[in-house]
Protein backbone atom coordinates (compact mmCIF):
# COMPACT_ATOMS: atom_id res chain seq x y z
CA UNK A 1 0.00 0.00 0.00
CA UNK A 2 1.35 3.73 -1.01
CA UNK A 3 2.24 5.50 2.31
CA UNK A 4 1.00 9.36 2.23
CA UNK A 5 2.52 9.85 5.95
CA UNK A 6 5.15 8.14 7.62
CA UNK A 7 6.48 9.43 11.56
CA UNK A 8 10.23 7.86 12.14
CA UNK A 9 11.19 7.67 15.72
CA UNK A 10 9.22 10.46 17.36
CA UNK A 11 10.08 12.66 20.33
CA UNK A 12 8.24 15.66 21.91
CA UNK A 13 8.67 16.78 25.45
CA UNK A 14 6.59 19.10 27.47
CA UNK A 15 8.45 21.93 29.84
CA UNK A 16 7.01 21.51 33.00
CA UNK A 17 8.07 22.91 36.37
CA UNK A 18 8.68 19.41 37.61
CA UNK A 19 11.04 18.74 34.87
CA UNK A 20 10.38 17.75 31.14
CA UNK A 21 7.21 15.99 30.34
CA UNK A 22 7.56 12.77 28.24
CA UNK A 23 4.50 12.90 26.28
CA UNK A 24 5.50 11.03 22.88
CA UNK A 25 8.02 8.71 22.68
CA UNK A 26 10.02 6.68 19.96
CA UNK A 27 7.21 6.68 17.90
CA UNK A 28 6.89 5.06 14.31
CA UNK A 29 4.13 4.63 12.26
CA UNK A 30 2.70 4.83 8.68
CA UNK A 31 -0.41 6.11 7.50
CA UNK A 32 -1.69 4.76 3.63
CA UNK A 33 -3.36 6.32 1.26
CA UNK A 34 -7.36 5.82 1.47
CA UNK A 35 -7.01 4.62 5.10
CA UNK A 36 -8.19 5.21 8.31
CA UNK A 37 -6.08 4.92 10.97
CA UNK A 38 -7.25 5.00 14.90
CA UNK A 39 -5.04 6.12 18.02
CA UNK A 40 -6.78 4.98 20.78
CA UNK A 41 -5.46 4.88 24.53
CA UNK A 42 -6.30 6.20 28.15
CA UNK A 43 -6.51 10.36 28.40
CA UNK A 44 -2.89 11.68 28.85
CA UNK A 45 -1.16 8.62 26.89
CA UNK A 46 0.24 10.91 24.01
CA UNK A 47 -2.68 10.70 21.16
CA UNK A 48 -3.49 14.48 20.79
CA UNK A 49 -0.04 15.68 20.93
CA UNK A 50 1.08 13.14 18.55
CA UNK A 51 -1.91 14.48 16.21
CA UNK A 52 -0.64 18.10 16.79
CA UNK A 53 2.36 17.13 16.12
CA UNK A 54 1.69 16.17 12.20
CA UNK A 55 -0.04 19.70 11.85
CA UNK A 56 2.62 20.87 13.48
CA UNK A 57 0.32 23.15 15.91
CA UNK A 58 2.41 22.17 19.40
CA UNK A 59 1.84 24.46 22.26
CA UNK A 60 4.75 26.99 23.18
CA UNK A 61 5.88 24.49 26.69
CA UNK A 62 6.10 21.86 23.70
CA UNK A 63 9.42 20.55 21.59
CA UNK A 64 9.95 17.76 19.37
CA UNK A 65 13.22 16.73 20.44
CA UNK A 66 13.98 14.12 18.16
CA UNK A 67 12.18 12.46 14.62
CA UNK A 68 10.90 13.29 11.43
CA UNK A 69 7.67 13.61 10.07
CA UNK A 70 7.15 12.61 6.07
CA UNK A 71 4.12 13.49 3.84
CA UNK A 72 3.91 12.56 0.92
CA UNK A 73 0.73 13.56 -1.88
CA UNK A 74 -0.63 15.51 -4.31
CA UNK A 75 2.45 15.21 -5.94
CA UNK A 76 4.10 17.01 -3.33
CA UNK A 77 7.09 15.55 -0.34
CA UNK A 78 7.55 17.62 3.30
CA UNK A 79 9.03 16.58 6.00
CA UNK A 80 6.73 18.63 8.49
CA UNK A 81 9.09 19.18 11.07
CA UNK A 82 11.65 21.19 9.61
CA UNK A 83 8.83 23.29 7.99
CA UNK A 84 9.21 27.27 8.63
CA UNK A 85 5.95 29.50 8.62
CA UNK A 86 5.44 30.32 5.67
CA UNK A 87 5.56 26.78 3.99
CA UNK A 88 3.65 25.98 7.17
CA UNK A 89 0.56 27.75 6.14
CA UNK A 90 0.71 26.90 2.71
CA UNK A 91 0.45 23.43 4.03
CA UNK A 92 -1.96 23.15 6.35
CA UNK A 93 -5.34 22.58 5.54
CA UNK A 94 -3.98 22.42 2.07
CA UNK A 95 -2.65 18.97 2.46
CA UNK A 96 -3.25 17.98 5.80
CA UNK A 97 -6.40 19.48 8.19
CA UNK A 98 -7.41 18.71 11.91
CA UNK A 99 -11.01 18.84 13.71
CA UNK A 100 -10.30 19.87 16.96
CA UNK A 101 -11.41 18.29 19.89
CA UNK A 102 -14.70 20.21 21.74
CA UNK A 103 -16.77 22.37 18.53
CA UNK A 104 -17.62 25.51 20.42
CA UNK A 105 -14.27 26.18 21.71
CA UNK A 106 -12.82 25.90 18.32
CA UNK A 107 -15.01 28.62 17.13
CA UNK A 108 -14.58 32.63 17.69
CA UNK A 109 -18.06 33.41 19.71
CA UNK A 110 -18.10 36.80 18.51
CA UNK A 111 -18.74 35.83 14.45
CA UNK A 112 -20.82 34.24 12.34
CA UNK A 113 -20.05 30.85 10.73
CA UNK A 114 -19.26 32.43 7.13
CA UNK A 115 -16.83 34.83 8.79
CA UNK A 116 -15.00 31.66 10.20
CA UNK A 117 -14.81 29.91 6.79
CA UNK A 118 -13.62 34.01 4.82
CA UNK A 119 -10.91 33.83 7.17
CA UNK A 120 -9.74 30.29 7.25
CA UNK A 121 -9.71 31.04 2.95
CA UNK A 122 -7.78 33.89 3.45
CA UNK A 123 -5.19 32.80 6.08
CA UNK A 124 -4.55 29.90 3.72
CA UNK A 125 -3.82 32.04 0.08
CA UNK A 126 -6.95 30.23 -1.21
CA UNK A 127 -7.17 31.28 -4.88
CA UNK A 128 -10.87 31.94 -5.15
CA UNK A 129 -13.50 34.97 -5.56
CA UNK A 130 -15.86 35.57 -2.55
CA UNK A 131 -18.51 33.56 -4.81
CA UNK A 132 -16.64 30.97 -5.69
CA UNK A 133 -15.81 30.17 -2.10
CA UNK A 134 -19.96 30.47 -1.68
CA UNK A 135 -20.43 28.19 -3.79
CA UNK A 136 -18.06 25.57 -2.50
CA UNK A 137 -18.93 26.24 1.54
CA UNK A 138 -23.07 25.73 0.08
CA UNK A 139 -21.56 22.35 -1.72
CA UNK A 140 -19.26 21.02 1.63
CA UNK A 141 -22.45 22.11 4.33
CA UNK A 142 -24.87 20.45 2.07
CA UNK A 143 -22.41 17.26 2.11
CA UNK A 144 -22.31 17.09 6.02
CA UNK A 145 -26.34 17.24 5.81
CA UNK A 146 -27.01 20.82 6.90
CA UNK A 147 -28.77 23.66 5.87
CA UNK A 148 -26.24 26.19 4.35
CA UNK A 149 -28.37 29.01 4.11
CA UNK A 150 -29.14 29.24 7.80
CA UNK A 151 -25.58 28.18 9.14
CA UNK A 152 -23.83 30.48 7.75
CA UNK A 153 -25.77 33.43 8.87
CA UNK A 154 -25.68 31.29 12.96
CA UNK A 155 -22.82 32.59 15.43
CA UNK A 156 -21.70 28.89 17.16
CA UNK A 157 -23.78 29.50 19.75
CA UNK A 158 -26.75 28.48 17.73
CA UNK A 159 -26.19 25.24 17.00
CA UNK A 160 -26.08 22.37 18.28
CA UNK A 161 -23.12 20.64 19.71
CA UNK A 162 -23.58 17.56 16.27
CA UNK A 163 -24.33 20.84 14.03
CA UNK A 164 -20.79 22.45 15.48
CA UNK A 165 -19.45 19.24 14.90
CA UNK A 166 -20.69 18.55 10.94
CA UNK A 167 -19.51 22.59 10.48
CA UNK A 168 -15.94 21.92 11.60
CA UNK A 169 -15.53 18.86 9.51
CA UNK A 170 -16.59 21.28 6.53
CA UNK A 171 -14.34 23.56 7.16
CA UNK A 172 -11.82 21.29 7.60
CA UNK A 173 -12.55 20.30 3.81
CA UNK A 174 -12.47 23.77 2.76
CA UNK A 175 -9.22 23.03 0.81
CA UNK A 176 -9.36 19.60 -0.62
CA UNK A 177 -6.69 17.96 2.06
CA UNK A 178 -5.10 14.75 1.67
CA UNK A 179 -5.33 14.30 5.15
CA UNK A 180 -8.31 14.55 8.15
CA UNK A 181 -7.07 14.34 11.74
CA UNK A 182 -10.24 13.70 13.82
CA UNK A 183 -9.18 14.85 17.69
CA UNK A 184 -12.24 12.92 19.87
CA UNK A 185 -14.48 14.00 16.99
CA UNK A 186 -18.10 12.50 18.70
CA UNK A 187 -16.86 13.85 22.91
CA UNK A 188 -19.88 15.24 24.54
CA UNK A 189 -22.22 14.22 22.12
CA UNK A 190 -25.54 12.41 22.77
CA UNK A 191 -25.79 9.11 21.51
CA UNK A 192 -27.86 9.89 18.24
CA UNK A 193 -25.56 13.06 16.99
CA UNK A 194 -22.25 10.42 17.48
CA UNK A 195 -24.06 8.11 15.38
CA UNK A 196 -24.88 10.34 12.93
CA UNK A 197 -21.22 11.80 12.80
CA UNK A 198 -20.33 8.27 12.49
CA UNK A 199 -22.27 7.38 9.37
CA UNK A 200 -20.72 11.11 7.75
CA UNK A 201 -17.21 10.46 8.00
CA UNK A 202 -17.88 6.73 6.32
CA UNK A 203 -19.60 8.91 3.48
CA UNK A 204 -17.27 11.69 3.37
CA UNK A 205 -14.11 8.97 3.17
CA UNK A 206 -15.60 6.55 0.72
CA UNK A 207 -16.57 10.34 -1.48
CA UNK A 208 -13.55 11.85 -1.15
CA UNK A 209 -11.17 8.86 -0.85
CA UNK A 210 -9.56 10.44 2.17
CA UNK A 211 -6.82 9.14 4.30
CA UNK A 212 -7.77 9.48 7.71
CA UNK A 213 -6.07 9.58 11.49
CA UNK A 214 -8.53 9.34 14.09
CA UNK A 215 -7.69 10.06 17.74
CA UNK A 216 -10.07 8.24 20.30
CA UNK A 217 -10.86 7.12 23.48
CA UNK A 218 -13.80 5.38 22.44
CA UNK A 219 -13.02 1.67 21.39
CA UNK A 220 -16.71 1.10 19.52
CA UNK A 221 -15.77 4.01 17.22
CA UNK A 222 -12.42 3.01 16.26
CA UNK A 223 -14.19 -0.69 15.61
CA UNK A 224 -16.26 0.74 13.24
CA UNK A 225 -14.93 3.29 11.59
CA UNK A 226 -10.73 2.30 11.30
CA UNK A 227 -9.11 -0.18 8.90
CA UNK A 228 -6.08 -0.35 11.77
CA UNK A 229 -5.81 0.64 15.07
CA UNK A 230 -2.29 1.92 17.37
CA UNK A 231 -2.78 1.50 20.62
CA UNK A 232 -0.75 4.04 22.84
CA UNK A 233 0.54 3.98 26.45
CA UNK A 234 2.79 6.24 28.11
CA UNK A 235 3.45 8.23 24.95
CA UNK A 236 4.94 5.54 23.16
CA UNK A 237 2.90 2.79 20.88
CA UNK A 238 2.28 -0.78 22.35
CA UNK A 239 0.70 -2.31 19.74
CA UNK A 240 -0.85 -1.93 15.99
CA UNK A 241 -2.92 -3.70 13.51
CA UNK A 242 -6.09 -4.44 12.02
CA UNK A 243 -9.33 -3.81 13.85
CA UNK A 244 -9.76 -7.51 13.85
CA UNK A 245 -6.54 -8.49 15.04
CA UNK A 246 -6.72 -5.78 17.72
CA UNK A 247 -9.88 -6.40 18.94
CA UNK A 248 -10.70 -10.19 18.70
CA UNK A 249 -6.60 -11.01 18.87
CA UNK A 250 -5.05 -8.49 21.34
CA UNK A 251 -1.40 -9.28 22.23
CA UNK A 252 -0.53 -6.63 24.38
CA UNK A 253 -2.40 -6.61 28.39
CA UNK A 254 -3.15 -2.86 27.59
CA UNK A 255 -5.12 -2.97 24.73
CA UNK A 256 -6.47 -6.48 26.56
CA UNK A 257 -7.50 -3.96 29.29
CA UNK A 258 -9.13 -1.63 27.85
CA UNK A 259 -11.38 -4.06 25.88
CA UNK A 260 -12.73 -5.74 29.31
CA UNK A 261 -13.30 -1.85 30.37
CA UNK A 262 -16.01 -1.82 27.82
CA UNK A 263 -19.50 -3.30 28.14
CA UNK A 264 -20.92 -4.70 25.39
CA UNK A 265 -24.20 -4.30 23.68
CA UNK A 266 -24.70 -7.99 23.56
CA UNK A 267 -27.19 -10.05 25.84
CA UNK A 268 -23.94 -11.30 27.71
CA UNK A 269 -23.58 -10.05 31.67
CA UNK A 270 -20.05 -10.66 31.78
CA UNK A 271 -17.61 -8.37 34.06
CA UNK A 272 -16.50 -5.75 33.49
CA UNK A 273 -12.87 -5.39 34.63
CA UNK A 274 -10.73 -2.08 34.91
CA UNK A 275 -7.14 -1.98 34.56
CA UNK A 276 -5.76 -1.64 38.00
CA UNK A 277 -3.82 1.45 39.40
CA UNK A 278 -3.09 4.74 37.26
CA UNK A 279 -1.60 5.51 34.38
CA UNK A 280 2.74 6.61 34.55
CA UNK A 281 3.89 10.16 35.75
CA UNK A 282 5.53 11.47 32.26
CA UNK A 283 8.04 12.78 33.97
CA UNK A 284 9.27 10.05 36.00
CA UNK A 285 8.75 6.83 34.12
CA UNK A 286 8.98 3.44 35.81
CA UNK A 287 12.35 1.29 34.77
CA UNK A 288 11.32 -1.49 31.95
CA UNK A 289 8.16 -1.89 30.31
CA UNK A 290 5.79 0.91 31.37
CA UNK A 291 2.87 -0.86 32.21
CA UNK A 292 4.50 -3.16 33.73
CA UNK A 293 3.15 -1.29 37.67
CA UNK A 294 -0.43 -2.63 36.07
CA UNK A 295 0.17 -5.81 34.37
CA UNK A 296 -1.06 -9.19 35.28
CA UNK A 297 1.52 -10.90 32.67
CA UNK A 298 5.10 -9.09 34.09
CA UNK A 299 8.10 -11.07 35.25
CA UNK A 300 11.25 -9.99 36.05
CA UNK A 301 12.74 -9.80 33.13
CA UNK A 302 9.62 -6.66 32.19
CA UNK A 303 11.36 -4.64 34.55
CA UNK A 304 14.41 -3.87 33.47
CA UNK A 305 14.06 -2.83 30.06
CA UNK A 306 11.58 -1.70 27.85
CA UNK A 307 10.35 -3.79 24.51
CA UNK A 308 10.31 -2.52 21.09
CA UNK A 309 7.55 -2.89 19.02
CA UNK A 310 7.95 -6.52 17.27
CA UNK A 311 6.37 -7.96 14.62
CA UNK A 312 3.77 -11.13 15.70
CA UNK A 313 2.32 -11.66 12.38
CA UNK A 314 1.13 -9.97 8.68
CA UNK A 315 0.98 -6.26 9.96
CA UNK A 316 0.40 -7.04 13.93
CA UNK A 317 2.77 -5.47 15.78
CA UNK A 318 2.96 -5.52 19.99
CA UNK A 319 5.94 -4.52 22.20
CA UNK A 320 5.60 -6.70 25.01
CA UNK A 321 7.86 -9.82 25.30
CA UNK A 322 5.14 -12.09 26.68
CA UNK A 323 2.80 -11.97 23.69
CA UNK A 324 3.58 -15.62 22.54
CA UNK A 325 2.39 -16.61 26.32
CA UNK A 326 -1.08 -13.76 25.57
CA UNK A 327 -1.57 -15.28 22.48
CA UNK A 328 -1.68 -19.08 23.73
CA UNK A 329 -3.76 -18.33 26.34
CA UNK A 330 -0.63 -18.80 29.04
CA UNK A 331 0.16 -16.68 32.14
CA UNK A 332 3.38 -18.60 33.23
Amino acid sequence: MENILKIEDLYIEYKARRGLVKAVRGVDLDLYKGETLAVIGESGSGKTTLGLSIIKLLPSSARISQGKIWYQGNGKKYEIVSLDNSRLRKFRWKEIAMVFQSALNAFNPVIKIWDHIVDTAESHDIKMTREELRVKVLELLRLVQLDPERVLKSYPHELSGGMRQRVLIALALLLDPQIIILDEPTTALDILSQRSILELLKKIKEKLNLSIILISHDLSLAAELADRVAVMYAGSLVEVGSVYDIFYKPLHPYTMGLIRAVPTVTASMRELISIPGSPPDLINLPEGCKFHPRCEYKIEECLKEEPKLIKASYNHYTACIRWENIRNGKNN
